[in-house]
């Protein structure tokens, strides 16, 4: 469901698509800070090139496991 989609973070209820997972969400900018030779281009289609999709799939990796670091301390946060 899209609903669960829903980026949780600086995004006001965009949902979190791919691209916005990885080029536009504010959670993550000290992750991509030190991915920025990768992002450099800011296009999407362009991160898919043979040069930078074993280095694209490093930085998902790391962004997933940052989401779900983020999550489990909302989830700390807001539990009785």
């Amino acid at each position: 469901m899209w609903e669960e989609r829903v980026c949780i973070f600086y995004s006001f209820g965009k949902v979190e698509i791919e691209n916005h997972f990885i080029l536009e969400c504010e959670a993550f900018k000290h992750s991509k800070e030190s991915y920025a030779d990768t992002l450099a281009t800011n296009s999407w289609d362009n991160l898919f090139i043979e040069g930078f999709v074993e280095k694209l799939g490093v930085f998902i990796v790391r962004l997933h496991k940052k989401r779900d670091e983020y999550k489990n301390q909302i989830a700390k946060k807001y539990v009785p």
